[in-house]
């Protein structure tokens, strides 16, 4: 077992984190993730984070990080629910049916947004005829996609064949209909858009500014933020940094875009984009002392300084050249020092 030390930070409570090593399962994502390690460490150094953190947030510089042995005091932990009181809770018999998740992620004001976006779309676009969409086809227009999810069919086309028997979609829509409404369909006026934004997915969503950790989403198609990680289950596919309560449910999400991603930039220049993405995430956090949970990938010694300020309890793997020299064994020294059973007996 590793030892572990407390970490002081100014004259705040002590915080005791645990180092813990993980093996990267290929070599291309060992080297990506040692570059960004090593453009972390490069840019941990200074107190200048820019004006959009609070003027009396101080960072400590890696050489003055001192470590210290001592007695973890108990925090008075709040519980964060997202605003939300129907919540729900980790029983799974108590479980909410399928309609409940979908009005968190699609909510009536979505789908008036995406009936009136459309529609807007479709004016400009001046070599389509268009009848204007509305509310209930919208909804039936959703409703379509996640049944053709389920059946899986290998052309769009194929669930209006009468030979196939799927009659539920030739009940519901036309196929010419369906079709407009995939070639007009929008949820932002491409009008409004800044010229400053270099956002890849503004005309997708129009995105917001809450455990957090990466997920690939399956996609094979044509796109320019498209990643290939090497030995993943799904190694094709769109990145996403998400932001999880203990129930499973997602609050809030950034997809990745490299340098283009969504995120402050002096927040990257100053404390590397791992640790940006924590920082924008735990926005959405509004009661004090929530514990917030993260990898490796993320962690700082620069971020915990921060989220700590923010009155959040964050805890996580960390990388050891991050944490200027923590008092840790080595991998080594913990070899020499564990305990072989041989025969029954230890050695």
């Amino acid at each position: 077992m590793a030892s572990t030390s407390a970490c002081k930070i100014g004259d705040t409570e002590d915080i005791q984190e645990s180092a813990e090593v993980e093996e990267h399962e290929n070599e291309e994502v060992e080297k990506l993730e040692e570059a960004q390690a090593e453009e972390c460490e490069n840019e941990e150094t200074g107190n200048d984070v820019g004006g959009a953190i609070e003027e009396n947030f101080v960072i400590t510089e890696k050489k003055d990080i001192t470590w210290i042995k001592q007695a973890i005091l108990e925090p008075n932990i709040g519980v964060w629910r997202n605003n939300d009181e129907n919540e729900i809770s980790g029983d799974e018999s108590n479980l909410p049916d399928p309609m409940y998740y979908f009005s968190k992620y699609i909510t009536p004001h979505l789908i008036d947004e995406i009936v009136e976006k459309t529609n807007i779309y479709a004016q400009q676009n001046e070599k389509v005829r268009f009848i204007p969409t509305y509310k209930k086809e919208i909804e039936t227009f959703i409703g379509l996609h996640i049944l053709m999810g389920c059946l899986g069919f290998p052309r769009i086309r194929l669930y209006w064949e009468k030979a196939l028997g799927v009659n539920v979609f030739e009940n519901s829509m036309t196929r010419n209909r369906f079709f407009k409404l995939r070639t007009n369909l929008h949820v932002v006026n491409n009008l409004d858009r800044d010229p400053t934004n270099t956002d890849k997915f503004f005309k997708n969503c129009n995105m917001r500014r809450n455990c957090v950790d990466e997920q690939i989403c399956p996609f094979k198609g044509q796109l320019s933020s498209k990643q290939y990680i090497k030995g993943k289950p799904t190694p094709w596919g769109i990145k996403l940094f998400l932001l999880c309560g203990e129930s499973g449910m997602i609050y809030d999400f950034i997809i990745y875009q490299g340098k283009t991603t969504g995120l402050d930039q002096s927040w990257q220049q100053r404390f590397c984009q791992g640790a940006s993405v924590v920082m924008h995430l735990s926005k959405r956090i509004t009661i004090p002392y929530t514990q917030l949970y993260f990898d490796n990938y993320f962690s700082s010694y620069s971020l915990f300084q921060y989220l700590k300020f923010q009155n959040i309890l964050a805890a996580g793997t960390i990388r050891l050249n991050r944490f200027g020299k923590p008092p840790f064994s080595s991998d080594k020294q913990l070899t020499k020092k564990s305990t072989r059973i041989y025969g029954g007996a230890p050695q």
